[in-house]
C-alpha cells in the first residue's frame, strides 16, 4: 500500500482520489487504507486502527468503532 501513496500526487496518481472522487485528507486516506487492508485480511484477523501521519505534529486516525 505504501508504494501507492509514497511520493505520489494522490489527486492524479491514485485512481480512487483522482478527478475529485475523494479529497485526499488524512482522514480519507486513513479510512481508505483501513477498508482495503481489512477487506484483504484472512478472517478472523481484522484491522482495528489506521493512523496516517503527515509529519511529527499532524496525523489522522480511523478506528473500527
Amino acid at each position: 500500500m505504501k508504494d501507492r501513496f509514497d511520493h505520489r500526487n494522490i489527486n492524479l496518481d491514485v485512481a480512487e482520489f483522482a478527478d475529485g472522487k475523494l479529497v485526499p485528507t488524512g482522514e480519507n486516506l486513513a479510512r481508505f487504507i483501513f477498508e482495503r487492508v481489512d477487506r484483504e485480511l484472512p478472517r478472523p484477523a481484522r484491522v482495528v486502527r489506521v493512523t496516517v501521519g503527515e509529519d511529527d505534529t499532524l496525523s489522522a486516525t480511523y478506528n473500527r468503532d
